[in-house]
């Protein structure tokens, strides 16, 4: 079961998944981020200050919005929402909030239907997310989420690549020990107090 379905399950929502193999066969020969391409997963050292990392898939948020923003519009539904957040900036295009302005300004042009992108964690942190976790009580959700671009067979995060590396210095600054498997020993107790 994929996190998003697992999450939609515990949340009893509505789960829909798309095909999306042909993004796939696109951006395999440059992105580290698609199964099966011969591209190196870099390390966070290898895509800090690259304006587009190996982990880039070209027009990803903005093929995968265009097509929430369908099915929100075939639904019935006013609003669609992307957990951007800040530190995505630093090497993707298309995370951040200008980025979601410009789609919402080509999305208001729909004659009939008003469709809009609402991305309320685009201003915030890793760390600030985590802990609006913690002050809500739902440490819980974190449980299902996934953020590694090369998890294992069982689902659990690298925890080397790009994603692994930000997602375990956030929850460390945030003082909370990641509640998600990883393949390999996270030393918890030397990054944060416990």
């Amino acid at each position: 079961m994929t996190k998003a379905k697992e999450l939609c399950a515990h949340l009893n929502v509505k789960h829909k998944e798309l095909d999306l193999g042909i993004l796939g066969e696109i951006a395999k020969p440059i992105s580290a981020n698609i199964g099966g391409t011969d591209v190196a997963m870099p390390t966070i050292k290898d895509v800090l200050g690259d304006p587009q990392p190996k982990t880039y898939v070209p027009f990803r948020n903005l093929i995968l919005l265009s097509l929430t923003m369908a099915q929100a519009e075939s639904s019935n539904a006013s609003h669609v929402f992307t957990g951007l957040q800040v530190h995505d900036e630093y090497g993707y295009w298309d995370t951040s909030q200008k980025f979601v302005d410009s789609l919402n300004a080509v999305a208001v042009q729909n004659r009939t239907h008003q469709v809009s992108i609402m991305a309320p964690f685009s201003h915030l942190s890793k760390q600030q997310e985590i802990e609006i976790c913690k002050e809500i009580g739902k440490e819980d959700l974190l449980i299902h989420t996934l953020t590694c671009y090369d998890p294992d067979e069982e689902g659990r995060s690298c925890g080397k690549c790009p994603s692994c590396a930000e997602r375990i210095m956030n929850f460390a600054k945030a003082g909370m020990v990641d509640p998600i498997p990883y393949q390999k020993e996270i030393p918890w107790s030397d990054i944060i107090n416990v």
